[in-house]
């Protein structure tokens, strides 16, 4: 029978790190999370401000005859959660009372 010995095992010390250049590195590649605006849309009837996540959307499906092929178009809605119109926009700009 042979002597099996081993040094200890795979892993069995950590390798010699730059803790402080290790962490600059990982905030840099990982980085915190952006946190999501408060509002996305703005309802043009009632001019509430709404975030996307919070309102209804209702999909309509129109298909169009070409040729020997059907086209099928898929188009999404997203009503106001306060008066349930379509007529919401995309809001763009800074509110300071958000």
């Amino acid at each position: 029978m042979s002597d099996l010995r081993t040094h200890g095992g795979k892993g069995s010390g950590q390798r010699p790190t730059n803790k402080a250049k290790y962490e600059a590195n990982y905030d840099a590649i990982f980085g915190k999370k952006k946190a999501k605006p408060k509002y996305t849309h703005e309802c043009l009837d009632c001019g509430a401000k709404q975030h996307e996540d919070n309102m209804r959307v209702t999909t309509e499906v129109e298909a169009y005859d070409i040729g020997d092929a059907v086209f099928h178009r898929t188009m999404h809605f997203l009503h106001c959660e306060t008066c349930d119109s379509e007529n919401t926009e995309e809001y763009i700009g800074e509110d300071d009372d958000c």
